[in-house]
């Protein structure tokens, strides 16, 4: 009862000071008003956030609509509208409500990043490119907005400006190799080689000691037909580092590839027979000279095979390489024997398998097939053509129980007709040497 006579004291007090000056009373009516107004929006827009992060979306869009239905004003409104709507895939009514929040509030980039977005989702390039030229004119620095750009530029096919755009990118974030490859596909696609080839020149002028770039610019010459071009940039990396593998590389390729070995000898002379360059480097050059195998290089391939053992002593690669020059020259026993020992160091590599097998079979060297018994079954126990041959072998080991064996765990796993056929006729010759013509009968197909 003492609250209430106190309250009703203050409220009469109060009506007189309003009434004293009838302008006063007005302004600070309106005044009230609008704080309760603020209020009530800021405590809706708060249910509404709540709502949303909830995922009562609903709920959400009932309370954000309601509010820009009384208050159209409130942008913040309008920008939640449209998260509701990109989730709903409503892309078309999320650009609507976004423009009106932009259209009040043109400051705020969040608006117009993602009234960018929906476009892009919506693929509507023509309208996305504006905005988003509009975003990186106010936030220049944000590499994810130019690269929004970029994408709007490249589905425009606006190749002037997309090469612009790059350019700015790597000027303001540095170099980037995926930046340079496109701007030289993009060259490439006009057809414009000397365009391209600029590229990589602005990337060593920039970065002169970047080896890789040389060499992707040689290469992109030579694969166009620019040979002089390609030696130039060969050779200009090659007097800035002589002793670097991938460049005396290239320019061994290069002279092998205009039949000059005698240009590409000190080349190779470096590469082949220095134990401190990676034999990684050196395999792909000697398998391709391998594989060009001919009556002009065989006795050079030879003798870098040689090379490339004594420099790698106990290297499965090189004893692979021995392997396959005494395979071109069909001495199949030295093969065999050299797969042996680069499977004993590295027994992964499955073609260098399936060679061991070939040149065995070829050199009657059966016993060393019978040697890899336990690695065979453990690396192939699914694998029927490499338990046929370990199989095969057994049986001309005069061993037919385990021919046996294998054949018919092979027999389970092979859907071929040749390996099916291989695998009875096997079958068969195991059993008639075991002396059982009775089971050797059924394999007689």
């Amino acid at each position: 009862m003492k609250k209430l006579i106190i309250s009703l004291i203050v409220l009469l007090f109060s009506i007189p000071t309003f009434a004293q000056n009838g302008k006063k009373v007005k302004g600070t009516i309106n005044n009230y008003s609008e704080n309760i107004s603020a209020r009530k929006i800021s405590n809706e827009f708060n249910n509404g956030l709540r709502s949303f992060y909830t995922s009562q979306y609903e709920d959400a869009e009932r309370i954000f609509s309601n509010i820009v239905r009384n208050f159209p004003q409130h942008a913040p409104s309008y920008y939640m509208l449209s998260k509701i709507y990109s989730l709903k895939k409503s892309y078309t009514e999320s650009e609507e409500v976004l423009n009106h929040a932009i259209k009040i509030d043109k400051s705020n980039i969040w608006y117009k990043v993602a009234l960018g977005e929906t476009l892009l989702i919506t693929e509507n390039y023509k309208k996305a490119v504006s905005v988003w030229e509009n975003i990186c004119s106010e936030i220049p620095n944000n590499e994810i907005y130019l690269y929004n750009l970029y994408e709007c530029y490249n589905k425009l096919n606006n190749y002037p400006k997309m090469i612009e755009l790059m350019d700015k990118i790597e000027e303001k974030f540095g170099y980037r190799e995926a930046i340079t490859k496109n701007k030289v596909a993009l060259w490439l696609s006009k057809n414009n080689i000397e365009a391209a080839i600029g590229e990589y020149d602005k990337i060593i002028k920039k970065h002169p000691l970047e080896v890789s770039n040389y060499i992707k610019v040689g290469l992109l010459c030579e694969e166009h037909k620019f040979f002089d071009k390609a030696l130039f940039y060969y050779e200009k990396v090659y007097s800035l580092f002589p002793e670097n593998a991938d460049v005396n590389m290239m320019l061994a390729n290069y002279w092998i590839l205009r039949k000059d070995e005698e240009k590409g000898a000190k080349y190779i002379a470096f590469l082949i027979p220095n134990p401190n360059v990676d034999i990684a480097k050196k395999v792909p050059f000697m398998r391709k000279q391998i594989d060009n195998w001919s009556n002009q290089n065989n006795k050079k391939v030879e003798l870098w095979a040689q090379d490339l053992y004594k420099a790698h002593p106990d290297n499965a690669q090189a004893y692979e390489i021995l392997a396959l020059v005494c395979m071109k020259q069909q001495n199949y026993a030295e093969a065999s024997e050299n797969f042996q020992k680069s499977l004993k160091i590295d027994d992964s590599n499955i073609e260098n398998w399936k060679n061991f097998i070939i040149s065995s079979e070829k050199s009657n060297n059966y016993g060393k097939i019978v040697g890899f018994e336990d690695e065979i079954t453990t690396l192939f126990p699914q694998t029927p053509q490499m338990l046929i041959a370990l199989a095969s072998a057994f049986l001309k080991k005069n061993n037919p129980e385990k021919a046996i064996e294998y054949y018919k765990n092979a027999l389970a796993f092979a859907f071929e007709t040749d390996e099916i056929s291989l695998i009875n006729k096997g079958l068969y010759d195991a059993y008639m040497m075991k002396g059982d013509s009775e089971s050797a009968k059924k394999y007689l197909k």
